[in-house]
């Protein structure tokens, strides 16, 4: 009983395979959006709502002082396409 079982060992070697995958198709990912033209475009903005980070969902809550809050805006397109969705952390 020394040894861990065979099936352990094979569960671990397959997480670690899947996860280096997911670590090299994020990392191609990110050197395509990088490399990738900026591109620009008109819009307005539709709605803008700001809310704290952990985003507790407590009847209670209050806003503490010096809580990290995020930052979600709406905006439309003046081209006539879909609307946008962003999501920022307070910087």
């Amino acid at each position: 009983m020394s040894k861990p079982p065979l099936i352990f060992i094979i569960v671990l070697a397959i997480i670690a395979v899947l996860a280096t995958r997911q670590f090299i198709k994020q990392r191609r990912e990110v050197a395509v959006n990088d490399a990738s033209p900026e591109r620009s475009l008109q819009v307005e903005v539709k709605t803008k709502r700001e809310f704290p980070a952990p985003n507790r969902r407590s009847r209670q809550r209050e806003v503490i002082a010096g809580e990290e809050m995020r930052y979600e805006v709406l905006f439309h397109p003046l081209n006539g396409a879909s609307d946008i969705k962003v999501q920022l952390k307070e910087a």
